[in-house]
């Protein structure tokens, strides 16, 4: 994934209940041990990991 890429972001995950979000890859850095993204969704930056992203045509398909 690279800045600037449409993204699908899976936020306030709760049991069963995912929330996927469409988004924008503000920046993309190393953590800890994984790389990290600042997607811009909901009105904010909210900071993920790349578990937590997906290709935005990912969503497209699961409303099919």
């Amino acid at each position: 994934m690279e800045i600037g890429d449409l993204v699908t972001v899976r936020l306030e995950e709760t049991g069963t209940t995912r929330f996927l979000l469409p988004g924008i890859i503000f920046d993309k850095f190393v953590g800890e041990k994984r790389m990290m993204y600042d997607v811009y969704t909901k009105g904010s930056i909210v900071t993920v990991t790349d578990s937590d992203l997906g290709p935005i045509d990912m969503s497209l398909r699961m409303g099919k």
